[in-house]
């Protein structure tokens, strides 16, 4: 019966539209994966569990090199030896993720197939597959529905609890996630996955205290999780207790005092997450154990950026240059901080620094262009941004940062020109598809002149008090056109 399920089916029908167009992978993987199938399926030196095992892994890899076809073909090769719930469920999240990337209404045809295997594979990994995908699909409801389905058949199932109070928590639905995770733990108190979700919620609730209590007794629980063991010092700096919390990362990296990357890691983790003083704590680890590495330096530059000290940023960054003139790295940061000051002269210098070292990166020269326009030369900037789309014209990522830079002077028609090229290449391209619905809402409001007072009145009292230092281009005024805007008065009949 398993023999039968639509995702055989799909497969079978994707070799005639879908993998024969697939060059790369019909001139080389196809023919080796089936070797490599044929072969195991015939070696009896191992067991069934240990031939999947390994196709698993061989499907990762061609998932990470990003090959997704090669990646399914190897785990239909596993399906072959034995059907595992696990492998078909990760089979549909390949097939939903290859078919929403290009763009195509076969993601439709996933879902339906999916929901007729469910009914022959009643498994946990098969349930938590659709509400997965029915979150990336933005179907909160349905997936709700889903995981309650599912948690009546396996009630202290730990994938559906964790992955069902996770949503609640995403829809700030925190009550109910609480509900549902004390009433697990009631029968699993030493669940370390629940108590971690159950410390992180009350850490988003600011119950810090109790988010520490809950991180260390999770750290005990589960020493292998790395991400518990660095929110620890996020709680106690949250407790105002930033001694503890620089005590504490010490500590645990008391083996690995000297080890550049490891601090590197830390430091990018805080960073990402917001916790920007443990973030220039372990950064500055990173570079006084090895500074000659130009990713730390950049990498300390952007916490200073985002702490809103950008002349710490631009001095720390500028003190570095000299060592690292064979790298772009920080010559590029440059230019990106100056070209936020309007300081064009200077963005320009470092941006050509830059691809001096790299002059084929079609970034730097969107970057470029951004100069130019942004001093009111719109036919060199134009330049150079068909330049930077020539290099690479089938990366929408080009043509996505060039529509924002139009889209940054509200020259919003030249914007949709081009977030819809980006979309030509890639239907769904998020990044497109997010920047033309920025566009819609902007199409629907006007600009308020009281708000605009608001933001220009205190400014104009400066210009008049003589507060303001003068610049290049004489007194600058700064204005939010995001905060002045407002909906649309309904028209009079």
């Amino acid at each position: 019966m398993e023999r039968n399920l639509e995702i055989f089916k799909l497969w079978h029908t994707m070799q005639f539209l879908d993998v024969m167009s697939d060059l790369m992978y019909m001139m080389g993987d196809r023919v080796s994966i089936e070797n490599l199938i044929l072969q195991l399926r015939a070696d009896t030196r191992y067991s069934t569990s240990e031939k999947i095992a390994y196709l698993s892994m061989k499907a990762i890899e061609y998932k990470r090199l990003g090959s997704p076809i090669a990646a399914m073909h190897t785990l239909f090769g596993a399906c072959q030896i034995a059907v595992h719930p696990a492998i078909i469920a990760e089979i549909y999240h390949l097939m939903f993720s290859y078919y929403r990337h290009i763009g195509t209404g076969n993601v439709d045809r996933v879902m339906k197939a999916l929901d007729i295997d469910l009914n022959v594979l009643k498994a946990p990994e098969m349930v938590r597959c659709k509400a997965q995908l029915q979150i990336k699909l933005g179907e909160y409801t349905a997936a709700e529905g889903t995981l309650m389905e599912g948690l009546e058949l396996a009630p202290l199932d730990q994938s559906l609890t964790k992955l069902l109070a996770e949503l609640y928590a995403g829809l700030k639905q925190v009550e109910k996630a609480e509900e549902l995770i004390d009433a697990y733990l009631k029968k699993k108190s030493k669940d370390a996955p629940i108590l971690f979700v159950k410390a992180k919620l009350a850490f988003t609730k600011g119950d810090f205290d109790s988010a520490l209590n809950l991180f260390k007794k999770v750290s005990k629980i589960d020493k292998s999780n790395l991400e518990c063991k660095l929110l620890i010092p996020v709680a106690y700096q949250q407790k105002n207790e930033l001694k503890h919390a620089l005590q504490f990362i010490n500590e645990m990296m008391v083996n690995k005092q000297q080890d550049d990357k490891s601090w590197r890691n830390i430091g990018t983790y805080y960073s990402n997450i917001g916790a920007l003083d443990l973030a220039v704590y372990t950064l500055e680890k990173a570079i006084k154990y090895n500074a000659n590495e130009p990713e730390y330096v950049r990498d300390l530059t952007l916490v200073y950026t985002r702490k809103g000290d950008i002349d710490k940023a631009i001095g720390f960054a500028e003190s570095k240059v000299r060592r690292f003139k064979k790298s772009d790295r920080i010559a590029r940061i440059l230019g990106d901080l100056y070209l936020g000051k309007h300081d064009y002269d200077k963005a320009e210098m470092y941006i050509k620094s830059a691809l001096e070292v790299k002059p084929n990166d079609p970034f730097l020269v969107v970057m470029l262009g951004d100069v130019f326009y942004s001093r009111g030369n719109h036919q060199k900037a134009e330049e150079e941004f068909k330049r930077a789309i020539e290099m690479n014209k089938s990366n929408p990522e080009i043509n996505v940062r060039v529509a924002q830079v139009y889209l940054k002077a509200y020259d919003f028609d030249k914007a949709e020109e081009h977030f819809k090229a980006a979309i030509g290449m890639i239907p769904n391209y998020e990044p497109a598809v997010k920047g033309l619905k920025l566009l819609e809402y902007l199409s629907t409001k006007k600009v308020s002149v009281q708000k605009l007072y608001e933001q220009l009145e205190p400014q104009f009292k400066a210009l008049a008090s003589d507060e303001l230092p003068p610049s290049k281009d004489g007194r600058v005024l700064s204005v939010n056109l995001l905060d002045a805007l407002v909906d649309e008065p309904d028209s009079e009949e």
